[in-house]
């Protein structure tokens, strides 16, 4: 079953507010956005940060996505670290 997620090469653009809402954005998909919620089980490490989302509307359904910590700017990095602490239970 293919995971409604954008490819990590397809992901053009990735909002997140502080409080885990998240927005994905890909012209390879006909310029449309995803909203996802952050599950508080996301977690960073020294690689990068794994990612648990469930979209907005089905909050049952967790998936996945592994953002390699080179794959954004050392501030970037830094925001989506604070914010995965911030939701943790």
């Amino acid at each position: 079953m293919p995971s409604p997620l954008f490819s990590q090469a397809d992901i053009e653009s990735l909002i997140l507010t502080n409080k885990g809402l998240c927005q994905f954005s890909s012209s390879h998909h006909n310029d449309s956005v995803e909203e996802y919620i952050l599950s508080p089980y996301s977690r960073s490490s020294f690689l990068g940060c794994w990612l648990l989302f469930s979209k907005v509307g089905s909050l049952n359904k967790l998936e996945s996505k592994f953002i390699f910590k080179d794959s954004l700017s050392s501030k970037d990095y830094s925001r989506l670290r604070r914010v995965i602490m911030a939701l943790r239970p």
